[in-house]
């Protein structure tokens, strides 16, 4: 691979959320200019993708994150590594990601519908701790709110006794069907305990959904606690971060106008930070020599 990359004219490499590309690089010229790409910052005590590029910062042209909050991560990592000079910082690069849908007419969506609609999107993963949803469910059992989870397996991490309450479609890629579920949900759930910034929570704004998540990664850099959603400290207390967002699904609830002020707010930041032409224009800028 490194031969076939040294013989191009003007190689340019990238690379992304694998250590595969700082193995290759020993065995590349040094005229080949390298780009990579971090979604989300691994903790400390796992984060082998970020360490292992630590003796290449260097031959790196250019870091691109997709949030500030990762460009701060990588900020601290250097400096407890004793990373100093050659303009690391300005070698980071935001570029958030892109919207895949057209811009939606609000004016089409239901705000005063019964019940809440709130929708989950997301893999099966212990970070997104799909469990507080089911428990959020249970919480809110006997009010007019409907929760529905989109994922493969997502059921196994919901107790038993909690699944009643949860409506599971299970895996969907067709994103037709996807744009109609954002359409016909009130709210975007996100209860992770780490973050990049999910795409997902971007698509549900873009549809005019309102963002109920927890503070993590590069999620409040887009989400305005009570000026386009509500953002819930990340609790190491699981039942104090279940009864604080079951507090704003119930606000929404009871206040539908407020909901649908919060609603066209979500809608233009993400139509502004993920326009998708700004996203083609800044990466063509970058890869394209």
């Amino acid at each position: 691979i490194a031969r076939s990359i040294n013989e191009a004219r003007n190689p340019t490499v990238f690379g992304a959320n694998a250590t595969f590309l700082y193995e290759l690089i020993p065995y590349l010229h040094e005229s080949v200019r390298i780009v990579d790409l971090t979604h989300s910052f691994v903790p400390e005590s796992d984060n082998p993708i970020e360490r292992a590029s630590l003796p290449y910062l260097n031959r790196l042209a250019n870091r691109v994150v997709i949030s500030p909050k990762v460009k701060k991560d990588y900020g601290t990592l250097y400096a407890k590594h004793g990373v100093r000079g050659n303009n690391w910082e300005d070698r980071i690069l935001v570029i958030h990601n892109r919207l895949n849908y057209f811009r939606w007419d609000l004016s089409e969506k239901n705000y005063g519908s019964i019940p809440l609609k709130v929708l989950f999107v997301g893999r099966n993963s212990p970070e997104k701790r799909i469990s507080l949803i089911g428990r959020l469910a249970y919480l809110l059992r006997d009010k007019p709110l409907s929760f529905t989870l989109v994922g493969a397996g997502l059921s196994d991490s919901v107790a038993d006794i909690h699944r009643p309450y949860l409506n599971f479609l299970g895996e969907i890629t067709d994103q037709d069907i996807l744009r109609t579920l954002y359409q016909e949900h009130h709210v975007i759930l996100i209860t992770s305990r780490r973050e990049g910034f999910p795409l997902v929570l971007a698509e549900g704004m873009a549809h005019g959904a309102v963002p109920v998540a927890t503070r993590v990664g590069g999620i409040e850099y887009h989400v305005g606690h009570q000026q386009n959603g509500y953002l819930v400290e990340n609790e190491p207390d699981k039942d104090k971060l279940v009864e604080n967002i079951s507090h704003w699904l119930t606000l929404l609830l009871e206040n539908r106008e407020l909901l649908a002020v919060l609603g066209r707010a979500a809608q233009k930041e993400a139509y502004h930070s993920f326009n998708p032409d700004k996203f083609t224009r800044k990466w063509i800028e970058l890869l394209v020599r």
